[in-house]
């Protein structure tokens, strides 16, 4: 049995008709089945947005204060 159908009449520019027509013909489909696809993908829930990734962290190494003394520094300081 068939599901129920709607007929129904829409105007549409000339020129957008003729993008319809080549692309239907170029898919190997009918207007009809363009037409019934995109309305499909326009009514079709959104698919959820994917999480960002975020970029995993870096170990950053800061130089010590004892290397960045002078020699004699670092002796006093230890003291």
């Amino acid at each position: 049995m068939d599901a129920a159908k709607i007929r129904t009449c829409v105007d549409i520019p000339a020129d957008l008709y003729g993008k319809l027509h080549a692309r239907a013909i170029d898919d190997g489909v009918s207007i009809r089945q363009l037409i019934l696809k995109g309305i499909e993908g326009v009514l079709a829930p959104a698919e959820p947005a994917q999480p960002s990734v975020r970029p995993a962290l870096r170990l950053i190494e800061f130089p010590s204060a004892r290397a960045a003394m002078p020699a004699g520094a670092a002796r006093r300081r230890a003291r």
